[in-house]
Formats: C-alpha cells, sequence, structure tokens
C-alpha cells in the first residue's frame, strides 16, 4: 500500500510504503524525491501497481515553475529505489503535471490540469524496462479552465480523464472523458463523454474518478442534494450501448460542506467514497471536519421475466424490463432501510429515454443503520404494450452492512456561487450518459486547491 505523507522540508513532500504481514499493516519504507526541493508536494497523488509505484509532484520546477514531474519507484530485493523521473513532452510552467496519476502493469496515465488552460493527460509505457511517453490524451471540444485532468483512472486498454469545471450543463457542472487504445494506440479522440444524470452548476462532476473492468466511478464533491457541497458519486457501466449512468450514490447522513465524493475508489462490486469535511468524530462541532468514509456495494443485477404473449419484451439486453419505443427496457429503484425515522428513501430511475440503461441497484452499506438495507426494482410494460405483455425484476435485498472507515482532513472549501441560469438538458448520443446542451458562454469558475 502506498500513502502519500505530509510535506517534509517546507512542502517538498513525502510518500510511505506500508506492508501487510501477519500481524497487520507495516510501515516498510519512507520515500523521497532524490531532488525534491522546498513546495514539490511531492506524494500529491500516488498509484501502485505490483513492484512499481508512480509518485506526482505536480509543483516541481524542472520545466519552469510548477510544470510538475512523476517519480516511478520501483522495488528491488526488499528495497523500493527510484527508477525515473518522467515529465510531459510539451511541459510548461503551471501545467500542474502530476495531479492525477493511474498506473497498471505498465501504463501510467498522468493528468496535467493547467496545461495549455485547458488540460491534457499523457500515457507512458514501460518498454525495456524504460518509461516512454507514447500518447498525449485531449478533449475534443476542451477549453479554457475545464481542469481536464485533475483526475485521471486507467483499467487495461480504457483511460478516464475528468474535467470538472466543464460547463456543458451550465458553470462547472462537469463531465468524465473515456479513451480506448486499439491496436496498441490510444485514440487521438475520447470514445464517450459522460454527464451526471442531474447536472447542476458547480457540482464539479469528475473531480475525482476511478474505473475497474466495466464500471466507473465518478465524484461531484459539492453537489447538493444533501445540503451545499455535501456531495454525491455516480456509477456507470459500460454495456451494448456505451457506458450508461446506473446509480447515484449519496452518504446517507450527508450535510452540508461534507464534500463527500472528493475522492472515489470502484473495485469489483464495491465503492468507497470519501468525505473529508464530514464530523461524525464530534457532532456537536460542525467544524471539526474529522472526515470518513462510505463503502457501497452492487445488490446484483436483476434477471427480467415476463409472462404472456410479445416475450421477452423486444428488449436485447436480457438484465432490462419491457423495451420502449426507443428500444431499451425502463427500471424503477426504490433504495432505502425500513425505517421511516432515517429518512432515507431514494427513488431513482433508468433505462428511460433517451438514455438506454442495464439496471444495476446500488445499495449503501453503514454501520448505522441497524436494518439491513433492502431495494426493491421493477421494470413497467413498454409504453402502448398490451395488458397482457409485461416483465418484472425480483426485489433483492442487501446482505450485512459494511462499516465505514475513515478519510483525511483538508481544508473547508467556500461554498460554490449560486446557480445564475437554470440548465438545460440537451440529448444523449452512443455511449454517453445524458449530454446537456454547451452553454451559451463558458464562466470562469474557482480551481481546485492544490
Amino acid at each position: 500500500m502506498l500513502h502519500s505523507g505530509p510535506p517534509g522540508g517546507h512542502a517538498s513532500g513525502a510518500a510511505y510504503l506500508f506492508e501487510r504481514t501477519e500481524t497487520g499493516w507495516v510501515e516498510t519504507q519512507k520515500l523521497k524525491a532524490s531532488d525534491g526541493v522546498t513546495q514539490d508536494q511531492f506524494g500529491e497523488a500516488v498509484s501502485l501497481s505490483g513492484d512499481t509505484a508512480a509518485v506526482a509532484a505536480p509543483n516541481n520546477d524542472d520545466l519552469g515553475g510548477d510544470s510538475g514531474s512523476v517519480y516511478v519507484i520501483e522495488r528491488v530485493g526488499a528495497a523500493w529505489l527510484q527508477v525515473a523521473n518522467l515529465h510531459a513532452s510539451d511541459g510548461a510552467s503551471g501545467d500542474g503535471f502530476g495531479h492525477g496519476v493511474a498506473l497498471r502493469g505498465d501504463t501510467l496515465v498522468v493528468g496535467a490540469d493547467d496545461n495549455g488552460g485547458t488540460g491534457a493527460a499523457y500515457v507512458f509505457e514501460r518498454i525495456g524496462g524504460t518509461w516512454i511517453q507514447t500518447a498525449e490524451l485531449t478533449a475534443s471540444d476542451g477549453a479554457l479552465s475545464d481542469q481536464f485532468g485533475f483526475a485521471v483512472g486507467l483499467s487495461g486498454d480504457t483511460a478516464v480523464v475528468g474535467a470538472h469545471c466543464d460547463d456543458d450543463g451550465g458553470s462547472c457542472t462537469g463531465s468524465v472523458y473515456v479513451f480506448e487504445r486499439t491496436g496498441g494506440l490510444w485514440g487521438p479522440d475520447e470514445t464517450a463523454k459522460l454527464h451526471a444524470g442531474d447536472p447542476e452548476v458547480q457540482d464539479l462532476f469528475g473531480v475525482s474518478v476511478s474505473i475497474d473492468g466495466n464500471r466507473i466511478a465518478v465524484g461531484a464533491d459539492t453537489d447538493d442534494d444533501r445540503g451545499d457541497s455535501a456531495g454525491s458519486a455516480y456509477v456507470f457501466e459500460r454495456g451494448a450501448s456505451g457506458w450508461v449512468q446506473v446509480a447515484k450514490l449519496l452518504a446517507h447522513d450527508g450535510a452540508r460542506a461534507d464534500l463527500f465524493g472528493l475522492r472515489v475508489s470502484i473495485s469489483g462490486n464495491a465503492v468507497l467514497a470519501g468525505s473529508p469535511l464530514d464530523d461524525d468524530a464530534c457532532p456537536e462541532d460542525e467544524g471539526c471536519e474529522s472526515g470518513a468514509a462510505y463503502v457501497f456495494r452492487i445488490t446484483g443485477v436483476a434477471s427480467a421475466y415476463c409472462f404472456g404473449t410479445g416475450c421477452p419484451c423486444r428488449n436485447d439486453d436480457p438484465v432490462a424490463g419491457c423495451a420502449t419505443s426507443r428500444g431499451s427496457g425502463g427500471r424503477l429503484t426504490a433504495c432505502g432501510s425500513a425505517s421511516t425515522a432515517a429518512d432515507d428513501l431514494v427513488l431513482q430511475t433508468s433505462g428511460l429515454p433517451p438514455i438506454s440503461s442495464r439496471s444495476s441497484t446500488w445499495a449503501p452499506a453503514s454501520s448505522r443503520s441497524p436494518s439491513a438495507t433492502a431495494c426493491a426494482a421493477s421494470a413497467p410494460a413498454a409504453r402502448g404494450s398490451s395488458a397482457t405483455s409485461r416483465c418484472r425484476a425480483p426485489v433483492r435485498s442487501a446482505s450485512s452492512p459494511w462499516a465505514p472507515g475513515s478519510s483525511p482532513t483538508r481544508r473547508r472549501a467556500s461554498p460554490p456561487p449560486a446557480a445564475s441560469t437554470p440548465v438545460t438538458p440537451g440529448t444523449s448520443r452512443p455511449g454517453s450518459a445524458i449530454r446537456p446542451a454547451p452553454a451559451a458562454s463558458r464562466s470562469t469558475c474557482p480551481t481546485r486547491s492544490r
């Protein structure tokens, strides 16, 4: 396990390596940049894969002030040794190369959210033991201050890049770009652009991203569903029709300024979301900011079944309901505990025009709720179909809750400015969720603190 450490030597930075032994997790080494200097912030972003670690220093000045660099460190015998110091081929002052890093095997993706003012992500590959830049990823519709590259993710031949100040649905609604490697080559353009199904100004959708196989988790830490900047996270799945949003995750006890979703990680059927300004440790003190982390897990995918004539509902997807006029199955999902006092019932729709969706149900796992979370899903009959032909999905229940963990704290962010104009949703395209119409003019939004 690699953990970014507190600044040392006037914010030169450090990273700490932990390994799991029979007695638990033990710190085995403290890593420092071989050429670290004041304010480099070595350790702001880290990623680990096997015996290789990537540690970013986005304020490194090798190619100009705050141009940034990423150090590759490998385990040689019992020790971890620095083997490379990577820079962008077109690096320049202020790029912030290294704000996001994602390492998988012999491939490394590095984000530089201020590159050229719009941002970029760089792909490096280990070839013959040497790390070489093989691609530069940019948004096909990138604009100033989008902060494309602030967060990056990688799984196999798919890379995801967040642009949390993209303005497609209004000021800093945010977006996430998906890139694919085909025949050993990346891009040059994204294969999908994802948006929140309910975009709002200043939500910062894409401030964090994570991908594992055919699932993507996206954080929107200033979403206001549970209060100003309470935060949220979204889950997308890749199906026959492309990437589709299947869930929106909220902290069951979310509150103002918690910043839930500032960091997300997805692995298999579980999503971990950080909430660094949560006040659980001292609820009587709103400003204590002790932090928390929440675990969500998928409770299973319903198998639709039909009765009467016309089965299987003219729908090619076996896990959705009857086909609508758009050829996809719709679903209404209800999630929450059995307690009326908890007041945590959440209703979500998926698979409705213009989105074609598979229907996975995500349930929050919380040690605070004494009862198991139960989710019921139903797939209504297609519009205009006969009453004798319809599909249903069975009710599923979550098993034992997972206990939340903890998250590091950070300075409280100022509440986002109020929306000046309503969000106008547009239409979708294959491989993306709801894509709002571009705003008439792009407005400046605050960048994330470094």
